[in-house]
């Protein structure tokens, strides 16, 4: 959702966009190096634990980076009308694979239709594994929930103290 506002709201969007996908890339290979080291992977045999993980500690730190630079900057270019991003995010990360694929498209026709069929096989996996993947929170939509799906969910609304 950041990538596409950033490409068409900012001045120099298009390039700060095309940095954040080869950044988001490298983080996914770096991830991808993790997975497979732990399924064993005779590719990833020979690393250290520790040096893959330096490896994502890095890149994770420069797409951190580069994102918030990118909503910063999204933030003082916010318009009357806008959507709500924080709901944007909400609705894509239903929608995104749960595990890391370096080597498909991103962008595209091609970007939506090899990260849809991601999706599926992340699912299919994630089942399998009884990988258990939350979906996001949206506090607004609890507030009906009596006091023992509270106690079940272990989301108690409890009162503010002023009232």
């Amino acid at each position: 959702m950041v990538v596409p506002a950033a490409r068409h709201r900012l001045p120099d969007g298009a390039e700060r966009a095309r940095e954040f996908i080869r950044q988001a890339r490298r983080f996914e290979y770096a991830m991808a190096q993790v997975k497979a080291k732990l399924y064993g992977s005779t590719y990833a045999i020979r690393r250290t634990w520790d040096s893959l993980w330096s490896d994502v500690r890095r890149e994770f730190e420069a797409t951190w980076e580069l994102e918030q630079a990118l909503v910063n900057d999204l933030a003082e270019q916010h318009h009357e009308g806008d959507p709500d991003w924080g709901e944007e995010l909400c609705h894509a990360e239903l929608k995104a694979p749960t595990r890391p694929h370096p080597y498909v498209p991103h962008q595209g026709l091609p970007g939506k239709v090899a990260r849809r069929v991601a999706l599926r096989v992340d699912r299919f996996w994630d089942m399998a594994e009884g990988r258990m993947m939350p979906e996001p929170i949206r506090h607004h939509e609890r507030q009906d929930d009596g006091r023992v799906a509270q106690y079940f969910l272990a989301d108690p609304h409890l009162p503010d103290e002023d009232d």
